[in-house]
């Protein structure tokens, strides 16, 4: 039998063992998790019959879990079984925001400059909701001198957006006509945009109608624009009638904001710091912080704030801030309490104030947070109800297997996801924990063991008989 021949035979023969130990090892994988792993369960009620269902995870689960474990948790149907879920954090929606500005505008005819009231009213709308601010604005009373010098025509308008950061979202202009000159008039208007009061390019053209018949009426006092590159608007009408002047013209500034998910704001316990000015606290679960508040019980304050977190048992400067609160005799205040931190899930966290900040030292101050939230996706696989469960003993969070749903690309997309899902009262358990472990060898340990033996005992043998036969031929 020549030798290659005999290493063409070993390796066949160890080829096949490898294949025989590789099947015993994947018989003898990690079980799935288990429901009766977990301390906490939490029944998931469903509506209806969407094939996912998602909810945002309440503040009780991050303080259930030990750190890192919030991926070590289960979702499992009425027979007990492990269903796909998966975790995702709440997106960024775009806000459609819409100021309503009163603008200051020239008349070219009468030369005298209408100057605006002080309001500004601001529309917020996404998916969600609709929220209405009312605020100052500053007042555009200033005219290029250039204006003046321009020769006049009768029925036009000025417009100066230079005061104005935003101007370039003006998409829409509202005209108001004094009382008694608002019946049965119809204008044809053209808007208009310059940079130097010399060149100007159409951005717009509507008519203004308001017609009366009884108790009928047709009233078009708006006309959309698009986005003025100039700061400077000229409006023109084209009518027969006489244009009586205009009381008022206000403009719809419209930009798109980004707006990031916000869980409720939780209350922070804090503890004064013993070598400095500040104060520590913990978040008590694995929060993905995004923003704290941090309100003076003092009243009118001020104070700097250098805002830690803890990470690798080292202090590390997350961000700082200014502080402000004032309460003015007319009823109205100013605040800057809100701090904006780079998403973070660490714990433990201080506050360290400057000495200019002794309002804030003097008495502890009001600490509040909120995170960033976690959406939890599940599979409605098998009967109901589903089980929530977290809490996973130490000992049995290495001894699963964890499948990895995350990113699977069949997984329903949020929009076939249905939100009908309510969360059941919390319940703790004893998990099963895993028996110890004896000196007596399982039958598949025992053959995995004999079989590497064997595998070892092969080569040793075929290395000794190569060593053996180079020996010879080189003797020969």
């Amino acid at each position: 039998m020549t030798l290659s021949f005999r290493i063409f035979i070993g390796l066949l023969l160890l080829t096949q063992l490898a294949n025989v130990l590789a099947d015993n090892d994947a018989n003898h994988r990690k079980p799935l998790p288990r429901l009766t792993d977990f301390y906490q369960r939490q029944a998931l009620l469903v509506k209806g019959n969407a094939p996912a269902y998602r909810l945002t995870l309440p503040a009780q689960v991050y303080q259930a879990l030990s750190p890192d474990e919030l991926n070590y948790i289960g979702v499992f149907n009425e027979q007990g079984k492990l269903v796909p879920w998966q975790l995702t954090q709440a997106k960024s929606t775009i806000a459609t925001t819409t100021e309503i500005i009163a603008l200051g505008f020239f008349n070219d005819y009468q030369k005298t400059m209408i100057k605006p009231t002080k309001e500004q009213l601001a529309v917020y709308r996404n998916n969600a909701s609709i929220s209405i601010n009312l605020k100052l604005s500053p007042s555009y009373d200033r005219f290029p001198p250039t204006a003046l010098q321009q020769p006049g025509t009768l029925n036009a308008y000025y417009i100066d957006l230079s005061g104005i950061a935003h101007s370039n979202e003006l998409t829409k202009l509202d005209f108001q006509w004094p009382a008694g000159h608002q019946n049965n008039h119809s204008f044809d208007v053209a808007v208009s945009d310059s940079s130097d009061f010399k060149h100007w390019r159409n951005i717009g053209n509507g008519r203004l109608v308001n017609l009366r018949q009884g108790a009928h009426a047709i009233t078009i006092h708006q006309v959309d624009i698009d986005p003025p590159t100039g700061p400077y608007l000229r409006i023109r009408f084209a009518s027969d009638q006489t244009i009586p002047p205009l009381k008022a013209i206000t403009g719809h500034f419209r930009h798109n904001e980004k707006v990031t998910p916000e869980s409720p704001w939780q209350s922070a316990a804090l503890t004064p710091l013993a070598q400095e000015s500040g104060y520590e606290f913990s978040t008590g679960g694995d929060f993905l912080l995004q923003q704290l508040r941090i309100r003076s019980n003092l009243g009118n304050s001020l104070g700097e704030v250098l805002v830690q977190k803890l990470s690798d048992q080292k202090w590390l400067l997350a961000t700082q801030s200014t502080l402000a609160q004032f309460d003015y005799n007319d009823g109205s205040y100013q605040e800057q309490t809100l701090i904006r931190l780079p998403p973070s899930r660490n714990r433990r966290w201080r506050l360290l104030f400057t000495a200019e900040s002794a309002d804030y030292l003097a008495s502890t101050p009001k600490v509040e947070f909120n995170w960033i939230p976690d959406i939890l996706t599940f599979i409605r696989q098998g009967a109901g109800p589903f089980t929530l469960a977290y809490g996973i003993h130490p000992d049995l969070r290495n001894e699963r297997d964890w499948p990895n749903w995350r990113n699977h690309p069949f997984f329903p997309a949020p929009e076939r996801q249905s939100d009908q899902v309510q969360l059941g009262e919390k319940t703790s358990h004893t998990p099963d924990l895993p028996q110890q472990p004896t000196a007596q060898f399982s039958t598949p340990g025992l053959l995995f063991w004999l079989g590497l033996s064997l595998f070892i005992l092969i080569m040793l043998v075929m290395i000794r008989h190569l060593i053996k036969e180079l020996k010879e031929n080189e003797d020969a």
